[in-house]
Formats: C-alpha cells, structure tokens, sequence
C-alpha cells in the first residue's frame, strides 16, 4: 500500500478579470477541476464564489484587473487561494454585525473551512485570501491521481450540436 501524499498537487488556476461574470465562472472551473465526486465539492464551490466576490467588491478591483483562482489537494485537503489586486483601506475580516443583511462571506468560508488566511503581498502587489477545506473520506472512485491531467483531458472534448445549427 502506498503512503498518502501530504503535498499538494496543483489541479487548476485561472486568472479572471475584475467583472461580476467572474464569480460564476470561478464556481464552473471548480467544479470542472474536482468533478462531481469529490467530497468537499459543493463546500469549495461556496467558498470561491464567496472569496471571489469579496475579491471583486472589497479590493478594487476593475475590469482590466486580474483575480486569480488556483486549488490544490491532497487525499485529506482541498486548498484554494483567491488573489485579487487588494485595498489599501482594509483588508479581509469577518464582520461582528449579526444582523447585517450582507458581509457575512468570511464568516461562511471560516464556518466551512479548516483554516482560513490573508497574505499580502506588499504595497500595490496585492492579496491572496485562501482557506484550507477537509474532504470527507474520499469516494473509491476519487483521487488527485485521477485529475492530474484533468485540464488537457478536458481541452479534447468534443461538443456535438444538432443538424443544420451551425
């Protein structure tokens, strides 16, 4: 029997651009990325479209701007980093209003997550907010081995449209 790998393998990145069209196409490729197998599925897929949004509405980012969307995971962990252009008035934090009718993204993302973090990069450099999300015991079917090459595999894809559209 093989140990288990700690390290994490890298199975997809994107760079968006800074427009709210952006948090449902992050959401897409995570869900491309892990398949519909994957455990942890639906808690990274809130998470990005949680991190993503905040990226878009707290950093300033514009539309030229570029966020970026990368996982990683291991048989155990599902690790996702959001970098966004950053804010020079704040940085993340989770909002104590209980009542406050939005802001409560950080919040979700620590209640579902192991861990949870800001880096900065440095003045003008940006952010990256990521969070760290545990898999439940992984689906015989399921493993990062499978998904290795998921991003060439998926490119050969062929879409069949109907007769006479196109």
């Amino acid at each position: 029997m093989q140990a288990a790998s700690a390290e994490p393998k890298v199975i997809g990145s994107i760079h968006l651009p800074g427009i709210p069209e952006s948090v449902s196409h992050a959401r897409s490729e995570v869900r491309r990325w892990l398949g519909d197998e994957h455990p942890a599925m639906d808690d990274v897929v809130l998470a990005v479209s949680e991190l993503v949004t905040n990226a878009l509405q707290h950093s300033g980012a514009r539309p030229y701007d570029l966020i970026g969307v990368a996982l990683s995971v291991t048989e155990e962990m599902v690790y996702l980093e959001v970098r966004d252009p950053g804010s020079a008035f704040s940085g993340p934090h989770i909002r104590q209003e209980p009542a406050a009718e939005d802001g409560r993204g950080l919040l979700i993302v620590h209640e579902i997550s192991q861990d949870w973090g800001v880096r900065e990069h440095g003045r003008g450099l940006g952010r990256t907010v990521w969070c760290a999300i545990r898999s439940a015991l992984p689906r015989p079917n399921w493993s990062p081995d499978r998904w290795a090459d998921a991003t060439l595999t998926d490119c050969s894809a062929r879409v069949d449209l109907p007769e006479g559209s196109g």
